[in-house]
């Protein structure tokens, strides 16, 4: 009795005791669909609600969890969707799908490697880490949204997604190509738009009331979204920081420069790439003034602008 006391308690020191952020919990091991630690936007957040009920439909035990803040683009509109993130304990034989991020300095440090059975994200450059962790099981491609991805997952396994995961699935797309507007918009991202807006009964005006609350949630605190959304660089091409916020209308910007500059408070080379939606623009924001890039462009295709020459911040 008292050896097997000893690795009952073993057992249970072995068990991470983090919560991470919902409603159901669970006491056996399953499918965790996760994302980065450092925020959750809308791409994150649908593809990891999508997934996990893809999941369950197939008869599999899945949850999606996070601890990360949410991103303003996840709307109210979005939250009242009935769909949220799980509560739960991760436990000893627990598997992790990571989704829209690949960096392994931007995941949670409670995810083992070894524990990852599948990775999914839209960012190049962790290609090789990657598949000499867990090879084929690593998805990084040129494509607008992880969310199109796994639509793509529904259509192969022939199991039609609700409306309300049309609602997430479309959301995603929306914004991570800019209203199919962005450089890296393709088409496999327009096919699937197109189809879940049809399944989903959705309206090119649910999109743009979509689109116009998320305005209305960052104009409502500005300086907490311009750094939500911020990223750090060690790079003389780069700003040491540089953040990102999609709006509808840039001019609903103006007179408040101020609030912009406090969002960089204690850094002097920062700049910020603000999305108009409305006239198609990235308006480069910086202490020096704004610059125009066209068509609006999102950070990482603005990086790849600065590694061929054409733009220089």
């Amino acid at each position: 009795m008292m050896l097997y006391a000893v690795v009952a308690q073993w057992i249970e020191h072995l068990s991470t005791e983090q919560k991470v952020r919902g409603s159901s919990p669970c006491d056996c091991a399953k499918m965790i669909l996760t994302s980065g630690k450092a925020y959750v936007d809308i791409d994150a957040y649908a593809s990891c609600l999508a997934y996990r009920e893809l999941l369950l439909a197939q008869g599999k035990q899945a949850v999606a969890v996070s601890n990360a803040p949410f991103a303003k683009s996840i709307s109210k509109t979005i939250q009242k969707i009935p769909l949220e993130f799980d509560s739960y304990t991760i436990t000893i034989g627990d598997q992790f799908i990571v989704l829209d991020v690949s960096d392994p300095t931007h995941i949670d440090s409670n995810i083992t490697h070894k524990n990852i059975i599948e990775l999914i994200d839209h960012r190049s450059g962790h290609e090789k880490f990657w598949q000499e962790r867990i090879g084929d099981r690593a998805t990084i491609i040129k494509i607008g949204a992880v969310a199109t991805v796994v639509y793509e997952k529904y259509k192969a396994a022939n199991i039609t997604p609700t409306k309300d995961i049309c609602k997430l699935l479309v959301a995603a797309i929306v914004d991570n190509t800019l209203n199919s507007k962005a450089r890296i918009t393709t088409k496999r991202d327009t096919d699937a738009l197109n189809s879940l807006m049809e399944i989903g009964g959705l309206t090119k005006q649910w999109i743009d009331d979509y689109l116009q609350e998320c305005e209305q949630a960052i104009l409502s605190d500005l300086v907490d979204a311009i750094k939500v959304d911020t990223k750090a660089f060690n790079d003389p091409q780069l700003p040491k920081k540089l953040g990102q916020i999609m709006i509808f209308d840039h001019k609903n910007l103006d007179g408040r420069s101020n609030e912009i500059a406090k969002a960089f408070e204690g850094c002097d080379n920062w700049a910020m790439n603000v999305i108009a939606l409305k006239d198609g623009i990235s308006y480069i924001h910086n202490p020096q003034g704004i610059r125009k890039i066209e068509p609006c462009s999102l950070r990482k295709e603005i990086f790849e602008l600065v590694k061929n020459g054409f733009f220089k911040f």
